[in-house]
């Protein structure tokens, strides 16, 4: 899926999902319990592990409402290609070329669902 219309009818956590599994991360149980060995409502979710080994609570990988966890995401697609990502905020923003001083502005204003919905756009266009 890389039509943005199509993403944009995702809903966030759907999105979140998709997002993490374009990013490489597994879906997985979670590992942790507490220490009186009672269950907790949050391990349900599972975790997401990362390519280096550190996890993220499902239950908490909210990208689309989480500026901090959108840059995250913002930031993988960077690095998988930056022209690309940057092609897709603008579109997502409905923003034209050439940028000027206000185009950027603009994108730097952009929401964290707006930052999501590049990210995994830019992500899944390079993979193929």
């Amino acid at each position: 899926m890389k039509d943005i219309e199509d993403v944009k009818q995702l809903n966030d956590n759907d999105l979140a999902d998709k997002l993490a599994e374009a990013m490489g991360w597994r879906l997985e149980e979670h590992p942790a319990v507490n220490g009186t060995g009672q269950w907790m409502a949050e391990y349900d979710f599972g975790v997401y592990c990362k390519p280096d080994e550190t996890y993220q609570e499902r239950l908490g990988w909210e990208p689309c409402d989480d500026l901090e966890q959108a840059r995250e995401a913002q930031s993988k697609a960077i690095k998988v290609d930056t022209d690309t990502y940057i092609r897709e905020l603008a579109s997502m923003m409905d923003l034209g070329y050439p940028f000027n001083r206000n185009t950027v502005a603009k994108l730097l204003q952009a929401t964290p669902r707006q930052i999501s919905e590049a990210a995994y756009i830019t992500i899944q266009e390079v993979k193929g």
